[in-house]
């Protein structure tokens, strides 16, 4: 396994500073990687960093470091039914756009495939309805999405 974080350990004394400043770290000017470390290693020599660097009272106690999940973009568009996103380039480009086309600015694919759009009947499936549409009763026989 290779390593990506080196820590440089030489001081020299600078008298404007009230402790030893640390010298330009060049250790790893010249390393050379076979591959790309993983998330794990880097997350483990970026822990290792901070706790040498809290040691060392330089910065304050760092607890774990805790590396996020990558949040992938979510593709928007603007629909009629909460279902089905508009035709046209012009209405799908922007929510302000899609205000003007009298649409509703919604996730792709937000409304599963078995969900129900507005207008439709609900009356046998009323949790079905797209959101935020939801199945209002219209008389004795006959509920829709609304």
């Amino acid at each position: 396994m290779i390593v990506a974080a080196t820590y440089c350990v030489s001081y020299t004394i600078d008298s404007r500073e009230l402790g030893p400043k640390e010298s330009e770290c060049s250790c790893d000017k010249e390393a050379k990687f076979e591959r790309v470390p993983t998330v794990e290693e880097v997350t483990k020599a970026l822990q290792r960093t901070l706790d040498i660097r809290s040691d060392e009272g330089k910065i304050p106690r760092i607890g774990v470091v805790v590396v996020g999940e990558e949040q992938e973009e979510k593709e928007y568009c603007c629909s009629n039914d909460y279902k089905a996103c508009k035709q046209g380039a012009w209405c799908n480009k922007s929510e302000s756009n899609c205000g003007r086309c009298n649409g509703h600015w919604m996730e792709v694919n937000s409304c599963g495939p078995d969900g129900i759009p507005r207008w439709k009947e609900c009356t046998n499936n009323v949790d079905k309805c797209c959101s935020p549409a939801t199945c209002t009763f219209v008389n004795g026989y006959y509920s829709q999405c609304l």
